[in-house]
């Protein structure tokens, strides 16, 4: 898993917004805990992304392209719906078993 950039972004509340702005220290927590959580949740995709690495396999080339992702977030299962509509494209899905790559296998189950 070398190369890969797992990311999180957290937002202030804009000013006149309900409640006041967030301070710092306050989004530096909440994105270090956003971070911890894509760490935890493991593969080579965060969440957020997910959808746009099957987009790209299922535009590229059949049966070339393998990802390990962690679990699928919501809109990742309504994009596999979608795909699946619009381009007819459906994709195996497996658990990655512990005993095939130990690294891999930490935090959440992966698929």
């Amino acid at each position: 898993t070398t190369g890969m950039m797992l990311g999180s972004e957290v937002v202030s509340r804009p000013q006149g917004s309900e409640g006041n702005p967030t301070v710092p220290e306050d989004l530096g927590r909440g994105a270090a805990k956003l971070l911890l959580e894509e760490i935890y949740r493991g593969g080579c995709v965060d969440s957020v992304n997910q959808s746009v690495a099957l987009l790209f396999m299922a535009l590229g080339d059949q049966d070339v392209s393998k990802v390990v992702l962690g679990p699928l977030s919501p809109y990742t299962i309504q994009f596999l719906r979608h795909l699946q509509d619009f381009f007819k494209v459906m994709f195996k899905i497996e658990t990655l078993k512990p005993d095939e790559d130990s690294e891999l296998c930490t935090g959440a189950e992966k698929i």
